[in-house]
């Protein structure tokens, strides 16, 4: 069971759950110092992670991995009893993306029909793509010309 549990999880937790796990050889190790890290439901602990949501910003990092660590959080969140809807996650997920996706952020705050987390993720991810096709499209590389002279005799 205890190897169950830890290929669960991901790599940050893998490591502090297996020392307790293999410390006693017992499953109900590693889910004690789960409860003990993500069942934390003081006041400070859901005010922490609402902050770490409000400040996270997509960076240099791809879309994917920006808003999964959205989605972290929110689980976290869920986890001690103050889930988040998807208006929220978009809301967080929109406030960080910077100014290369301004125009999509725009575009999708004046919507008039509601927009999910999936469906975000699905229109950021093909605004990224387009993004990287246009820094390598055919009229940013310069053309090299020739100009040839003739003298006439």
């Amino acid at each position: 069971m205890n190897s169950a549990i830890i290929a669960s999880l991901n790599e940050n937790l893998v490591t502090r759950v297996s020392e307790a796990a293999l410390a006693e050889a017992k499953s109900s190790s590693a889910w004690s110092t789960l409860a003990t890290l993500y069942a934390n439901k003081s006041r400070s602990r859901v005010l922490s992670l609402k902050d770490k949501l409000a400040h996270l910003t997509k960076g240099s990092n791809f879309v994917s991995d920006y808003l999964h660590e959205i989605q972290t959080e929110a689980d976290e969140l869920a986890l001690i009893g103050h889930p988040l809807d998807d208006l929220d996650l978009v809301i967080y997920a929109l406030g960080g993306l910077g100014p290369d996706f301004k125009e999509i952020t725009a575009a999708l705050q004046v919507r008039d029909v509601p927009l999910s987390f999936k469906d975000l993720h699905e229109k950021l991810t093909d605004f990224e793509r387009y993004l990287k096709k246009s820094e390598t499209s055919p009229s940013d590389i310069p053309i090299a010309t020739a100009n040839v002279a003739k003298r006439y005799h």
